[in-house]
């Protein structure tokens, strides 16, 4: 997923005849396995990421909120490695994949924005896996919220803490009555869906 914190990317899809798309939600997008034909930016709303593993599990790979593109990868891919779902009722644009592809090779600075996201998502992929093999689930926790808090100490746990449980392979039970634990030991504050780890 990519943050349009810079125009250029944006610029660039909607210089390419984009077309608009409205999903309700629970709507799909795309399924997993399926061709890609498209390449999409949230212009309002959110959809989540999902991907089926080995063992079937259902695992939310990323979220995908306004002002981002999603499925990046699948630009240099025949077909989707996860399904896209409307969290809410969202909007999303879309350009062809190979007017998409014909841009970008003219268009170095935004190939260097993908190719930066890109090495950051094999990076949160790496960490990820290396906290779903901590034992036991209230260091997991606190070792994600160590990994991906801002600078401030702190974790935007919005809009789906069950998501967030999925993503780091521990039920939301567990995840909830962990929050609590560490709540009660001083070692995070909550704050809604905000939590500050507490050094």
């Amino acid at each position: 997923m990519t943050n349009l914190s810079s125009p250029t990317l944006a610029n660039l899809i909607m210089q390419l005849s984009p077309s608009k798309q409205s999903l309700k939600a629970g709507q799909m997008l795309f399924q997993q396995g399926e061709q890609v034909k498209s390449f999409y930016l949230v212009e309002e709303g959110l959809l989540k990421l999902i991907r089926n593993s080995i063992d079937g599990k259902e695992l939310v790979h990323v979220e995908a909120s306004e002002g981002s593109t999603i499925a990046e990868a699948s630009l240099f891919s025949d077909t989707y490695q996860c399904m896209a779902i409307a969290a809410q009722d969202t909007a999303v644009i879309s350009c062809s994949k190979r007017v998409m592809l014909d841009a970008l090779k003219s268009n170095p600075e935004v190939m260097f924005q993908l190719l930066k996201m890109s090495s950051k998502q094999v990076r949160d992929l790496r960490a990820i896996s290396e906290i779903k093999n901590i034992k036991k689930s209230r260091e997991r926790i606190l070792t994600y919220f160590r990994v991906f808090a801002d600078l401030n100490g702190e974790i935007d746990l919005s809009p789906s803490m069950k998501d967030v449980a999925s993503r780091i392979g521990i039920t939301h039970e567990t995840f909830y009555r962990e929050l609590a634990q560490l709540e009660k030991k001083s070692q995070i504050v909550r704050s809604n869906k905000i939590v500050k780890i507490i050094y």
